[in-house]
């Protein structure tokens, strides 16, 4: 088993004590690589313990982070989030985290995601970025286990992973092991497929940086996307400008929010403190509130804003996130003003 990685790279391996992750810890031990060892403690094992042993007489340093209360719902999810954050600890300090992740790892997560239905990126999610590598991914379960037993590695076996209320242990221990009995050839193309569908994502992802770039006019207040330009676009390049502005959304909102864009004006949508304001020629993403927006105008202007934010069409091409409350007094002081300056903020 070969690691493959970047010799000049700074490594935070994460090794939970299991059969994976101490195998990924073997190699790493046997390599030239620079890297340092994070332990995740859920609070179901004493695997901090071995990986102290085995580290011991060693010069690699040791992290331990520990969730200190057990979650009482959503288990697999409260873990899941507590190595985000643990991962982003060091990833903010140019670490880059190797997870033991392997082959047989991708398939069973890529099943689940097929049946709840995903995009591209959700099919692949696995495939290595620069924050996270995945080294063991051409390797199945069996050469983990092998790789370990060859070389006399000590491990512990979570006995959570027999818990079949959880979806991927009753995917791994029912269901796979009768698609594979019937269908001998089923991991080996699954993979082949995926690794096809990675090479095209890759793909999309230089196109969609070339889209952003195409698309999006930055301005004082945010970015900018026409609304003659976004229309002519397909469905999925679209999708890619909203979500790359706005963050994550349900297919449900996403949807919505495609209407909205190509909408008339005054139109509005918030979502975890990015507004996106919809003009007559134009849709604008912000950090800015209306109020924020109009506080500063006033300010800058001598704009009025003592009423509450009210949406209001537009009138000579001026956005109305730009006007504020008192739209006829504004539009009287941005006329005695110029609007040369001001047009600037658009």
């Amino acid at each position: 088993m070969k690691l493959n990685l970047n010799q000049e790279g700074k490594y935070l391996l994460a090794v939970s004590g299991g059969v994976d992750s101490m195998v990924l810890l073997d190699l790493f031990l046997r390599s030239n690589y620079k890297f340092e060892v994070l332990n995740v403690d859920h609070g179901t094992l004493q695997e901090a313990d071995l990986i102290i042993e085995h580290l011991k007489s060693l010069p690699i340093k040791l992290h331990l982070r520990k969730l200190e209360q057990a979650p009482k719902a959503n288990k697999e999810a409260v873990w899941r989030e507590f190595r985000r954050k643990a991962f982003a600890e060091f990833q903010a300090q140019g670490f880059v985290v190797v997870t033991a992740h392997h082959a047989d790892d991708l398939l069973e997560t890529s099943v689940m995601k097929l049946a709840t239905g995903t995009s591209l990126q959700g099919l692949v999610n696995m495939a290595s970025s620069r924050e996270i590598v995945r080294p063991l991914l051409s390797y199945v379960k069996a050469h983990i286990y092998e790789y370990a037993k060859v070389h006399g590695l000590r491990y512990f076996e979570d006995p959570s992973n027999l818990n079949l209320d959880f979806t991927r242990n009753l995917l791994r221990a029912k269901v796979l092991p009768n698609v594979y009995k019937y269908l001998p050839n089923f991991r080996t193309g699954f993979l082949r497929t995926l690794k096809n569908l990675a090479e095209i994502l890759d793909f999309l992802k230089l196109h969609d940086a070339k889209l952003l770039e195409n698309s999006l006019v930055e301005t004082f207040w945010g970015n900018k996307v026409d609304k003659k330009l976004f229309k002519a676009l397909h469905v999925y390049e679209r999708k890619v400008i909203l979500k790359d502005l706005i963050g994550p959304l349900s297919a449900q909102k996403l949807n919505a929010l495609l209407d909205l864009c190509e909408g008339p004006a005054s139109k509005q949508f918030q979502n975890k403190g990015k507004f996106l304001y919809v003009a007559a020629d134009h849709f604008l993403v912000s950090s800015f509130s209306l109020q924020a927006i109009w506080s500063h105008l006033q300010g800058e202007f001598a704009l009025a804003s003592d009423k509450q934010p009210k949406a209001y069409n537009q009138r000579a091409k001026i956005p109305f996130y730009l006007l504020g409350p008192n739209y006829e007094f504004n539009i009287l002081k941005i006329r005695d003003k110029g609007l040369g300056k001001f047009k600037e903020l658009w």
